[in-house]
């Protein structure tokens, strides 16, 4: 890339900047970096179309978890603006029936006060083998969780709840682009990221050992390495 040339970065559900601190830190030495912030809008065309108006005329893009169905619908609308992709921890599939029914009995928990006992449980399945080591960690990733209002977690599982099949769109993407994700991920299992990675032509699967699916906090200098790589290869 030459210097100076943007790079959006897209948060996961429930997360927010803080999740992309050390990666900021290392890309703004030779790009710009701009993180993409998700308002409570619902349906994930229209957050792609918000990413999209606030963006460069041409960028590269990074998408963790939920900002990895964002990036999809992104490639889906404007792959032309696209210069390079990432994309940590997510998956290419759509809910299950089961996710389904268990999002929408969420959504209405989350509704009638139950959030904090979800996001409980949500920062459990967040874990990975360094999270259960490092307390500081854990502490800081549950106060950037439960920091996200109500609404916001509910627009973001409707947005999941109704979000296509991006497999078939796979083989479209051409260009250049990294599939990161934690070796002990619980949430998106490693699977989900090969599965990605098949059907992306000429792509570059990187599993990140002893991170979970918070890889980017877990292990930061290693995906900042990768992602300096990515940009400037």
């Amino acid at each position: 890339m030459s210097p100076r040339e943007p790079v959006v970065l897209i948060p996961g559900h429930m997360t927010d900047e803080r999740i992309w601190k050390h990666q900021v830190d290392a890309l703004a030495e030779f790009c710009d970096v701009i993180v993409a912030r998700l308002d409570n809008r619902s349906l994930l065309p229209d957050i792609a179309r918000s990413v999209l108006a606030s963006a460069p005329t041409r960028f590269s893009l990074v998408g963790f978890s939920f900002g990895g169905y964002v990036a999809f619908e992104i490639m889906r609308q404007a792959s032309k603006r696209v210069a390079r992709l990432a994309l940590i921890g997510t998956s290419a599939r759509p809910d299950t029936k089961d996710q389904n029914e268990i999002r929408k009995a969420n959504i209405e928990r989350a509704r009638a006060g139950e959030l904090d006992e979800i996001i409980d449980a949500f920062i459990q399945r967040l874990g990975g083998p360094i999270i259960a080591k490092d307390h500081d960690l854990e502490q800081e990733i549950q106060a950037m969780v439960q920091s996200i209002p109500e609404a916001v977690y509910v627009s973001q599982q409707i947005a999941m709840l109704h979000r296509p099949d991006s497999r078939p769109h796979l083989p479209s993407i051409s260009c250049p682009t990294a599939i990161i994700c934690g070796t002990e991920d619980v949430l998106l299992p490693i699977a989900l990221s090969a599965e990605i990675a098949a059907g992306i032509p000429n792509s570059a699967y990187i599993p990140i050992r002893d991170a979970g699916h918070m890889c980017m906090m877990e292990q930061p200098a290693a995906v900042s390495a990768v992602l300096c790589y990515w940009l400037q290869r």
